[in-house]
């Protein structure tokens, strides 16, 4: 098996509502010293209407549009955001 490093990812946000048909993006810190290199991540949320993207990733932080494809606003701070940040260390994963 490859040897990689993993962090869990969970928050709350955006500090803002998210108006139908807009976006907002929410920052979320890995812990300190987790990676070298800006890690593969993939995300989840608990807003049935809300697409996560990944707009920047660095070893030190994710910042994830939070996407409404609803039809009505998305409150402030009512959406999760979970995820899994995976890095692989060099040289050991083929393909």
């Amino acid at each position: 098996f490859p040897s990689h490093d993993r962090s869990a990812i969970t928050a709350t946000g955006p500090s803002t509502a998210i108006a139908s048909g807009s976006s907002a993006t929410v920052a979320i810190a890995f812990p300190a010293s987790r990676f070298t290199v800006a890690p593969i991540v993939t995300l989840s949320t608990t807003g049935a209407m809300i697409t996560p993207v990944v707009n920047a990733v660095s070893s030190g932080t994710v910042t994830v549009a939070m996407v409404n494809n609803g039809a009505a606003s998305q409150g402030a701070n009512t959406i999760t955001v979970y995820g899994v940040a995976v890095q692989m260390t060099s040289g050991t994963a083929a393909g």
